[in-house]
């Protein structure tokens, strides 16, 4: 992911989490979520052995610059089948979608009530707009 979401830095500052504190958070994010996508992929998505050998060889590529680059994905999906790159992007934001609902439960769950308060007022206001 090149920048992070402001509204993540957002939701990140009510909780007095500085903003490159913020941005570490969502690097974490991406990179558990990367981390299960690519084991779920070599173990469970049937991929052929010349797709495993292209897909070893990107990941070798860019082991040194894959840090918040979303590059990576769009690279690996250009090695799979249509029908495998459907459940891959199904698999791949379903994980990101879980890690993100994990961070924000136990973030508010550390919130106080004002915090509590705060962050609703602010989901209401940017939900409406």
């Amino acid at each position: 992911m090149h920048q992070t979401p402001k509204t993540f830095v957002a939701i990140c500052g009510m909780a007095d989490i500085e903003p490159a504190q913020a941005q570490e958070k969502w690097l974490d994010l991406w990179e558990k979520t990367v981390r299960e996508f690519l084991t779920w992929l070599i173990k469970e998505s049937n991929l052929g052995q010349k797709q495993l050998q292209d897909l070893e060889k990107i990941l070798k590529d860019v082991k040194a610059d894959v840090k918040g680059k979303d590059p990576l994905f769009d690279t690996i999906l250009s090695l799979l089948k249509p029908a495998q790159q459907t459940e891959a992007v199904e698999k791949y934001s379903q994980l990101f979608v879980d890690h993100l609902d994990d961070f924000y439960h136990d973030l508010e769950n550390n919130f106080s009530l004002d915090q509590k308060q705060v962050l609703n007022a602010y989901l209401n206001s940017h939900q409406n707009a």
